[in-house]
């Protein structure tokens, strides 16, 4: 029986966080963490702030201990294949690729934009505008990731910091056996942003999550003893969703959705995105749709008001996998499916919609609504480790190796180094 409703979700965060089977943990020393390269930025011009000591490396040898706290700007040359180095009154053009800015000591930090930043700095001229690449280790990278991804918690939830710290970096080292067998090598293994996992440097870090990563070194997940897709949301609403039904390259048998309790209640009841409720009038519904639409799938052309909005086909969790727009004067429906849901349902202030678990119901007087309301669970793609769920188990006494065999089913826990 087909469900009418007036209204639709959107982007599911993150277009797909690995995708290359068969990448195998490789031994590590003991002493021997591995380098991870995170892409900060990519733009035509940057301005760096050196807090320490950093020696330049390319063709040319630059001394930069001059520019301690002071500001360097990097642009792209007018011609687009140098790179111009601008310190106060000085100026130097770089006719190589790459600029590698090496620091000199753990503790020196770099600024760019509004971040702080350990390690390295390396910058690549690439299509006209310059990569801006943090290179460091993968223990410390995880000290800027963690606190981002799960939020400043205490010693309470040290099992879900612990659990994320596993998560986190089985995904880092995954993201990076992927790019350096791969074929196309690029500049940098991941991004620091939402589309991998975020990563905020060195000014959100907190004694608590430093000391899940410290508890945690080494530790990752595999299957079949390979680095297991580590994909995580924040919160699924009761019920995680089997991968494969979201992403193409998440057909994995430890991505199987799983209850989010043990009879006992959820374990993610205490997020704010447990339950929610969005309004939209009807003349908002339609801007949001038509504009969003033009961008995410620009082949439809023009398009209409909404006449009705149909919801085909729900998952197993309940959320939605098929909907159908219908617009005036057009007989042949907008077909939405998967990621394309959420997107399309995105306010002009960038918000995406929480989940697609929901449910739509008219607003407003029963014989002139004027609007829709979705009542929805959750927020994210529902895949792989609910986070609040994960704070909640962590809160009810389970171990981070519980909690992560939970929403993986059939892992193993394997010390790289």
């Amino acid at each position: 029986m087909r469900k009418h409703l007036s209204l639709l979700p959107l982007f599911i965060l993150a277009i797909l966080r690995i995708h290359c089977a068969g990448i195998a943990p490789k031994p590590y020393l003991q002493t021997k963490i591995p380098q991870i390269k995170v892409l900060l930025m990519e733009k035509a011009s940057g301005e760096v702030t050196f807090m320490g000591e950093y020696t330049a490396t390319t063709q040319k040898i630059f001394n930069l201990s001059f520019t301690k706290k002071k500001p360097v700007t990097f642009k792209v040359s007018n011609e687009g294949n140098a790179l111009i180095v601008q310190s106060g009154s000085e100026t130097n053009r770089l006719n190589g690729s790459e600029l590698y800015l090496r620091t000199r000591s753990r503790n020196d930090r770099f600024h760019l934009q509004q971040g702080e930043y350990p390690g390295d700095l390396k910058l690549v001229l690439a299509n006209g505008k310059i990569q801006f690449v943090n290179i460091l280790a993968v223990e410390t990278y995880l000290k800027g990731t963690i606190p981002s991804e799960l939020g400043h918690l205490g010693k309470p939830e040290m099992e879900a910091l612990k659990a994320q710290a596993v998560g986190s970096r089985t995904f880092a080292l995954r993201k990076i056996a992927v790019n350096r067998e791969s074929t196309n090598h690029k500049n940098f293994d991941l991004t620091a942003g939402v589309g991998d996992q975020v990563y905020s440097g060195s000014a959100n870090r907190y004694k608590w999550s430093d000391w899940a990563v410290e508890n945690t070194t080494g530790v990752t997940a595999v299957y079949h003893n390979e680095f297991i897709a580590a994909f995580f949301h924040s919160t699924c609403g009761g019920r995680t969703e089997t991968g494969k039904n979201i992403f193409p390259g998440a057909d994995k048998p430890y991505l199987t959705g799983v209850s989010d309790n043990f009879g006992n209640g959820d374990f993610c009841k205490d997020s704010p995105h447990y339950r929610w409720v969005e309004s939209f009038p009807f003349d908002e519904l339609n801007a949001m749709v038509k504009t969003n639409v033009k961008e995410f799938v620009p082949d439809e052309g023009n398009l209409g008001d909404i006449k009705e909005i149909i919801v085909n086909k729900r998952f197993e969790s309940g959320r939605i996998k098929k909907m159908s727009i219908y617009f005036m004067g057009r007989e042949k429906p907008l077909i939405l499916i998967g990621d394309r849901l959420r997107k399309v349902l995105r306010k002009k202030d960038g918000r995406i919609l929480r989940s697609t678990l929901f449910k739509i119901s008219g607003y407003g007087p029963k014989e002139a609504p004027t609007g829709v309301m979705l009542i929805g669970a959750g927020n994210g793609h529902g895949v792989g480790m609910c986070q609040w769920g994960a704070i909640g188990m962590a809160r009810r006494g389970f171990s981070y190796q519980q909690i992560l065999k939970h929403y993986y089913r059939g892992i193993e826990l394997k010390k790289m180094y």
